[in-house]
Parts: C-alpha cells; structure tokens; sequence
C-alpha cells in the first residue's frame, strides 16, 4: 500500500473497531500493511477521526473507542413542535446529533415503530425560518447546505423550503399523540443510523428528582466539555463530547430514558447560546465571543509589544501592525518576491501615505527596509508549511481594507461605522490580524496542522462575504 492511505486506513479501523483499543493497537495494524509509520501524525489522524472518540478517563494515555458502539443502545428524546404534531411528520433536521453518524443525512435514518413498520417519508413545504430555526446547531451556512442537499430546488427559495419529513400520521393517530408529547428514541446502529421510536406521553409522571439529576449532569458535562473542546468543533462535536464525558466522569447517566431533549435542555439554558463561528455554530456562554478564543485555543496567546513601525502606522492612518507587515513580507519571500517596497505598495494600496517631513519618510523607509532585511535574513521557504493559508488570509486582509477604502471614499464610511454588521467586521479583521501574527512565529512542533488551518481559514470566506453584503445593503 502507498503511504497516502494512512488517513483511510485509520479511518477504516475506527469504523470497524468493537471495543476499545490503544494507540499502540493501531500501530500494529497500519505496520502490517504500511510498515513503519509516524507516531505522532498517527495519534493526530485517530483524534481527529469522525469514527473515534479519544478517552479522558486516563491522562497520558492515548485510548480510543469507537462511535458506533459508544452510542450503541443509547436513548434520547425528541419533542416535536406543535405545527410537526398538528401535521402528523418529523422534520429530522439537527435532532439526532451527536446520534447518528455525519456520513448518514438526516432525512435518510431508518426510524422503526413499535409494529417493526418504517414511517414514509414526504416532502413538505415549510416556511425557511421555521426550518432555519430546526437546522440552528448546523449554523448558518451548513443550514444552507443541508436545505440544499435536500432538495437542490431550495437554493433559490427564500420565503420557503421543500424538505423530506418522517409521516407520523397514523402512528400520531393511533397512540393519541399530543402537543408536548415526545418520542423516546433508541440508537440501534450509530453507523447506518436506524432507530426504534416509542411514545412518551407528556402526562408520564417523571421524578422530579430524576429532572434535576440530570440537568445538573448535563451542565457538569457542558461545562467539563468547554474546558477540553473549547470552540474547536461545532454543536456535533460539542454534544458527542459532553455525552462522552457524562458517562467517563459524570455519576449520572445521560443516555439512558433522558426527561428532556438535547435541545429542550439548551433552551432552558439562559446562560448558554447558540452562536456562529466562522462557516459552523458553536455552543458558547452568553457574552463570549467564539470567534475570539478560536485561534487562542489553535496556538496560544501570542506576544503583543508594539513594534518602531507601529508608531508610523498610526500617524499615517494604516490599520496595520508591525506584526502584520511582517506577515506580507513573509508572504512576498514566499512567492519569490525581492522588494520591499512591493510589499508596502500593497499594504497601502488605493492611498497615498503623508509625512511630517522628510526626515520622518527617511526614517520610516530605513526601518522598513531593516524589518524586511531581518525577515529575509531567517527565512525558510522550505520550511514554511503555513504559507499557503497565510496567503489565503491576507486575501481575505486586503479584501477587507478594500472595502473599508471603497466605502470611505464613498463618503458612506461613517454610515457603516453605525451597523450592526460592523461589531462583525471589526471582530473577523481583528482575528484574522491575531491569526496572521501567530503564523509568524508558528513552531514547528506546532499541534495544529496545515491541513486543520486551512479547514479553518476556507470557514471565515463565507463570514467575510456575509458581513461585506450586509454592510453594502446599508
């Protein structure tokens, strides 16, 4: 075998593994077939695998076990809202998360009833910002997608959506289903994602004991699940850890007869929100901002001393750092690129830079020239495994001082300043400036892959189009 199929391979022992195994279990078997293989990008492939979980239970030692068996059995709740009762269907949308496997779509789960019959499925007409609100833990842009991949005809719907639907008719008929009435749902196969269904009257006594049991278990499991994810992932990942940790460190258990939904559970929260993060949706505490700690959880705070340019930058107008300049030039040394002043042309392009005297444009060009000397003098193109996502970035820089420019001349600039959009804007272009200045000093050993940048990078394009047409429609 060719060393490119080391991701499918691991990808394969995680789908086909029965029980638990160490990172040691599936060194074996990609030797046998591979030979000898990196540890390290091994264990990153295993902790980044769809099919795997990664054990907390013991610190420093690398266990993994597989999805599908993990969720084997499990039990969750899913409440249907009043239209969906009224209606006789389900619209599967975000509610078997993190039940069912990504690679199976929602509307093409087997739900068996407990005749042993499977409900039809039928298309309905739904209003978009009723299903928006039933795809909210896909995010946006993901929400988008799913409409689309469920009837490609949604891409050009606005006011409402085409989408495939469980008919629960007669079996809602037949068990005298009522509104806050739920279905208790029991995983019988993660992978391929088949379900047995059953009715759970809301007028079912539950112990209240076993209510507060549970909720409080389910924040223990939140908040332990914030401190190991943080925003790295999404709503998925998010719930699959919080049940992982439930059962490896909670006393109480999450998945078994649950009183109240996942997310009846969340919107009972007042203290925790759904919010966006660049092309995904995340689970943060009211207040946070996501989009600020994304890259802080990627690498680490980086340093933050003013450089002698910056003093410059300010005076001429230039919504720039040192760090960032540095940043264009290690881009242009990349791209084989030999002045300076190339760089500085496009870091000021579409403006003309004014200073007090000449002696200040004297003194400005000799550091500038110094700071790209001193860049030029230790860097390594061969080296620079992040080059190509921090081009990507300063694309997305420079489209943003673009627009700024465009809309100053304009004269419409303090018009946007007043936009709700524009707490977005200044959000995206201080986190791509954060992220732009980390790469400069990116160690080798670094824990984040090009690869995982780059994924990282292509969710902001969308948040970048969306802010830009908001701010554009006024």
């Amino acid at each position: 075998m060719k060393r490119d199929d080391l991701p499918g391979l691991v990808d394969e022992f995680g789908r086909t593994s029965d029980d638990g195994f160490y990172l040691g279990d599936l060194m074996d078997y990609l030797a046998a077939s591979l030979g000898r293989v990196d540890e390290n990008e091994v264990y990153g492939l295993a902790a980044s695998c769809r099919y795997l979980f990664e054990s907390f239970e013991k610190p420093g030692v690398s266990l993994f076990f597989p999805r599908r068996m993990f969720f084997q059995g499990a039990e969750f709740r899913i409440t249907p809202t009043p239209v969906e009762v009224e209606g006789g269907f389900l619209f599967p949308g975000h509610r078997f998360m993190p039940f069912l496997s990504r690679d199976v779509f929602p509307a093409d789960v087997w739900l068996v009833l407990p005749d042993g019959s499977a409900p039809h499925v039928r298309e309905i007409k739904l209003a978009k910002a009723r299903a928006m609100d039933a795809l909210c833990f896909f995010g946006k842009t993901q929400a988008q997608e799913y409409l689309e991949a469920d009837n490609p005809a949604n891409k050009d719907r606005s006011d409402s959506v085409l989408v495939a639907t469980f008919d629960l008719r007669d079996y809602f008929a037949e068990c005298g289903f009522r509104n806050g009435d739920s279905l208790m749902v029991r995983v019988l196969d993660w992978m391929q994602g088949v379900y047995s269904i059953s009715h759970a009257p809301a007028s079912q006594p539950l112990e209240l004991s076993d209510v507060r049991n549970w909720t409080v278990a389910m924040r223990d499991a939140y908040k332990q699940m914030q401190d190991e994810l943080g925003v790295e992932g999404d709503c998925y990942e998010q719930f699959s850890v919080m049940m992982l940790l439930g059962k490896e460190v909670g006393s109480y258990p999450l998945m078994k007869h649950p009183p109240l939904s996942l997310a009846a559970f969340f919107n009972a929260q007042q203290d925790i929100v759904v919010k966006t993060l660049a092309d995904r949706a995340v689970f943060c505490n009211e207040g946070d901002e996501p989009m600020d700690n994304l890259f802080a959880s990627l690498f680490g705070d980086p340093e933050d001393e003013p450089g002698e340019l910056d003093d410059f930058f300010k005076q001429l107008g230039l919504s720039i750092s040192e760090d960032e300049a540095e940043a264009y030039m290690r881009d242009a040394l990349y791209r084989g690129k030999s002045s300076p002043d190339e760089v500085l042309a496009r870091i000021c392009a579409g403006r003309a830079l004014y200073f007090k005297s000449a002696d200040e444009q004297d003194d400005f060009h000799e550091l500038w020239q110094e700071l790209w000397e001193d860049i030029e003098l230790f860097y390594d193109r061969e080296q620079d495994a992040y080059a190509a996502a921090r081009a990507r970035l300063l694309e997305l820089n420079d489209r943003c001082f673009a627009a700024m420019r465009g809309l100053d001349k304009q004269g419409a600039f303090e018009k946007v300043v007043q936009h709700p959009a524009f707490k977005d804007f200044n959000m995206l272009t201080a986190s791509l400036s954060s992220l732009l200045v980390r790469l400069n000093g990116m160690p080798d050993d670094s824990e984040t892959s090009p690869e995982k940048l780059s994924k990282t990078v292509d969710g902001l394009v969308p948040v970048l189009e969306d802010i830009l047409l908001r701010l554009r429609e006024g």
